[in-house]
């Protein structure tokens, strides 16, 4: 680093270092991570013990070529990386959306002197209070507050843990509408 510093100093151009301990560089060439093929491609030593110059003539001479495992392994991430974007979606609703309608209908109904409920709970008390007796809910409110809690039921059980962006778009957008009418209720 401190070497990089003087030859920003006196050429102007700062430059990019990485420092790696030869275990952890050759554990990550192994791998076949591409950061490494890219660092001996285009990498330039400040300090090398020969090391670093013949594993780049090596990789120029076409020797240096991912293991099995490793081709594997890069396989398999993609494959991971996708179920958990799907899981992130899920997660999304059981975490924020199926909050974000539950706490505030709880919220309106402790206003009106009521203990806090259970999600079920929270939906009767919605129907049997709020629409039917005082009328201050729309039943599309209603569709919305029942839609979330039961979704978010559905992957909490692990029954439905398909969610796709669409709706994910919808429940946000209902959400959103829920809250603007919840709050003028307030």
């Amino acid at each position: 680093w401190q070497m990089s510093q003087e030859v920003a100093s006196i050429t102007g151009v700062q430059i990019h270092i990485q420092v790696y301990l030869l275990t952890d560089f050759w554990d990550a060439l192994k791998d076949a991570h591409p950061v490494m093929f890219t660092f001996l491609r285009d990498g330039v030593p400040f300090y090398d013990r020969g090391i670093y110059s013949a594993w780049k003539e090596l990789l120029k001479l076409g020797k240096i070529r991912p293991s099995a495992e490793a081709v594997d392994m890069h396989m398999n991430v993609g494959t991971q990386l996708l179920d958990r974007a799907k899981k992130m979606f899920a997660e999304i609703i059981i975490n924020d959306v199926y909050n974000s309608v539950l706490s505030p209908s709880q919220a309106i109904l402790m206003l009106k002197g009521y203990n806090p409920t259970t999600p079920k709970e929270t939906i009767k008390m919605f129907k049997e209070v709020l629409l039917a007796k005082e009328k201050l809910v729309t039943e599309k409110d209603v569709e919305i507050l029942e839609e979330t809690i039961g979704l978010f039921k559905k992957i909490e059980q692990d029954k439905e843990f398909v969610v796709t962006g669409k709706d994910v778009d919808r429940l946000i957008k209902n959400a959103e509408d829920y809250l603007k009418h919840i709050k003028v209720i307030f």
